[in-house]
């Protein structure tokens, strides 16, 4: 009997404990609800897709079946009655748990919580003595529970992608200078006051926060203690979180290097080549799939933002190729354009596409790829068609020989470096823009941006320099022979034109070549490819036969008809790497003529001998394209008494067997007039005196034959 009324006391007992606390909370009234708990979630990036949590909860009162707990009264009923107690902490626990996996799943909706580690209790928080103001709540029961959270790609706005390795992702544009926004949606469940701190690597700063303004964490804090019931929806708030990289590698701008080597071996054969530096583009038009609602203030990604794009399938590299084709295509339309000719951009392999360096992501090792210009057939020979039907040999000989070919290559959209070698011995002058010449193998070279047309004249550094025409027309008059019983001159007249480099005229030349003055070698390098043609030869000399004709027929005051042919060896051989005029081209006139004194007398009047001289008069006239020197010459016998011109330019001399010329020499616009006195007594004598030889002759043979018939009768 005595063992059951102790037992029914301690029921008693146990029951009024069990009651005791509740009655000390209710009777706080600064407690609305039964509840009240503070919570701090620290949260510490690992790397940028994994976080540790580690949530402290200090429990000031409780709800636990339907029964309100101080932490006084959990203390107690710890201390006194430790299956009570532990049953109180175990359902508190339960409820941290649900909680903190709620505001966790609330917070990071689309993220994975794992290594969730059991809640535990602060053992000294249940045994701990007040501290400060006396109270029941004070000090709380403290709980803690760690976990981790890994972020999903779909939290950052990338669709699900097996190839993408997130956090290399978010390094990699951070340090190519984006900023991530990301927001977290906060909650407080009724009775907690939740205080969330965020804590971000080393190398990230935060730039912008709700509630603090240090770099280097961000603190959010949603007060719920105030709930009017503990079934009142939990208090919601929006945290922001916007960071960057403390040393970032900002890209502003698009920078793909090409180089268009356009190789010029001959005038018939180009060998194009180039490079394509990929180091930095445009996200949007390489169609870069970045979210932009999460991922900011990236424009431009560099090389290794490329490389990483495309290791973790956030772009296609046909997108990339596509767009690089795009800038080749104005290459292509360029170079069409200068050679008018078809010419199609075929790439080699592609290179250093794989592998990024993400404390860098610079541009340092770009994508890159050489190519190279066919022609129609597929063939890297190309024939450039900027020349009409001029050969090679001719434009290099034309060149050489001291032409010049208006060059113009116009700008293209895209900005790009072409490089220009030239044939041996040729440059570029007169540059429109800026332009770097080098030389290669004795080779000029000229490089320059594609985004101003260049405009240049196309010439060749050993062609020869003239500034005015060297054609030199040498006419012989022979008077050889004077009929001074006939009053008749007889006259053998020759001429010989040697032409070293004439103007150029009446040939049809491309019309982006230009050549004012065109030497020897270069006449017999058009003649032997037809485009002087033997009609144009003809015409040269039906017009040098004319003019000898008219001018000779002035000259003599008879009708001068003369025939003239061309030296065919003088129109045969040339080196189109050395045109010169040291070998003439050359023509040659004849006539024999026979004029009276008359013709020749100034004036043209009848004239009479007196004392055997008599006066001469012969006007010249220079020939178009010539230097004419005009050569007199008489006959032995005449003695030339007075010679004078106009111009006093006249010059004497004496043949190897004795016979007086006269010369002068005239330029192709000038006039003279030559006025001699000769004395033909000499050649009287030389007429008569075979006569009176003659007539001595005969009478010393008729007084030796008279004496020989006296002798013959004086023997009879």
């Amino acid at each position: 009997m005595r063992k059951i009324v102790f037992l029914v006391i301690g029921i008693i007992m146990i029951g009024f404990c069990l009651t005791f606390p509740h009655s000390s909370a209710t009777g706080d009234e600064t407690l609305k609800i039964p509840l009240w708990v503070e919570a701090t979630y620290r949260i510490d990036f690992v790397n940028m897709t994994t976080m540790n949590v580690s949530a402290t909860f200090c429990v000031h009162e409780i709800c636990i079946d339907e029964t309100n707990y101080t932490a006084d009264a959990i203390r107690e009923n710890y201390t006194f009655y430790p299956a009570v107690g532990w049953d109180i902490i175990n359902k508190t626990i339960q409820n941290i748990d649900n909680v903190f996996n709620s505001t966790i799943k609330k917070a990071f909706t689309n993220d994975t919580l794992e290594k969730c580690e059991n809640t535990t209790v602060d053992e000294t928080s249940l045994v701990e003595p007040p501290v400060g103001p006396a109270s029941e709540y004070h000090p709380p029961i403290n709980f803690t529970k760690n976990a981790t959270i890994t972020f999903n790609m779909v939290s950052f706005g990338f669709e699900e992608n097996p190839q993408l390795r997130l956090d290399d992702v978010l390094r990699g544009v951070l340090k190519m200078g984006a900023v991530i926004n990301k927001t977290f949606e906060l909650k407080a469940d009724a009775g907690y006051k939740n205080t969330f701190i965020l804590t971000v690597p080393r190398d990230i700063k935060i730039v912008g926060d709700d509630e603090d303004n240090s770099d280097e964490k961000a603190t959010w804090t949603v007060d719920n203690k105030n709930a009017s019931s503990l079934e009142e929806q939990p208090l919601t708030a929006e945290g922001k979180l916007t960071i960057e990289s403390r040393n970032k590698t900002y890209i502003q701008d698009e920078e793909i290097l090409t180089s268009v080597t356009i190789d010029m071996i001959n005038f018939d054969n180009l060998h194009i080549n180039g490079t394509v530096d990929i180091k930095s583009v445009n996200v949007k038009k390489y169609n870069i799939s970045f979210p932009e609602e999460y991922i900011k203030n990236l424009s431009f990604v560099s090389s290794d933002g490329i490389r990483m794009a495309l290791e973790n399938g956030l772009v296609e590299w046909a997108d990339v190729e596509r767009q690089i084709n795009n800038i080749t295509k104005g290459a292509e339309e360029t170079l069409n354009s200068t050679f008018n000719t078809t010419i199609t951009i075929s790439f080699d392999e592609w290179y250093n596409m794989e592998g990024y360096n993400l404390s860098e992501m610079g541009s340092a090792r770009a994508i890159n790829a050489t190519f190279n210009a066919l022609n129609e057939s597929g063939s890297e020979k190309i024939k450039p068609n900027i020349f009409g039907d001029f050969d090679a040999e001719t434009i290099t000989g034309v060149l050489n020989a001291g032409a010049k070919i208006s060059f113009e290559i116009s700008k293209a959209e895209q900005n790009y470096i072409i490089k220009m070698i030239l044939p041996e011995n040729m440059i570029f002058s007169g540059y429109s823009q800026k332009v770097e010449h080098t030389i290669i193998t004795n080779r000029n070279t000229y490089s320059w941006s594609s985004s101003e047309t260049l405009s240049c004249t196309l010439e060749s550094g050993i062609a020869p320099e003239y500034n005015e025409s060297m054609a030199l027309l040498n006419v012989l008059v022979d008077i050889h022979n004077i009929d001074i019983f006939g009053m008749m001159l007889s006259i053998d007249l020759t001429a010989d034109a040697q032409v070293y480099h004439i103007e150029l005229s009446d040939v049809d030349m491309p019309k982006n070549i230009t050549i004012k003055y065109i030497n020897s070698d270069c006449l017999r390098l058009l003649y032997a490819k037809n485009i002087i043609k033997q009609s144009d030869i003809d015409n040269i000399t039906n017009e040098i036969k004319k003019s000898l004709e008219e001018n000779l027929t002035n000259s003599l005051g008879g009708n001068v008809s003369i025939s003239i042919c061309i030296d065919p060896d003088s129109l045969a051989g040339y080196d189109v790497n050395n045109m010169r005029d040291d070998r003439p081209v050359k023509i040659s006139a004849e006539a024999h003529i026979s004029i009276s004194l008359e013709q020749a007398s100034p004036g043209k009047q009848a004239m009479t001998i007196s004392y055997l001289t008599f006066p001469l008069e012969f006007p010249l006239s220079g020939m178009e394209g010539f230097n004419t020197t005009y050569t007199i010459i008489f006959p032995k016998g005449i003695d030339v008494i007075n010679a004078t011109d106009t111009r006093g330019r006249l010059q004497h001399g004496t043949t190897k067997d004795g016979r007086t010329y006269l010369t002068v020499t005239l330029n192709e616009n000038e006039e003279d007039t030559i006025s001699i006195i000769i004395d033909v007594t000499g050649l009287v004598l030389n007429i008569i005196l075979p006569f009176i030889i003659l007539g001595l002759i005969l009478t010393v043979v008729g007084i030796v034959v008279r004496l020989m018939r006296r002798k013959e009768g004086k023997l009879e």
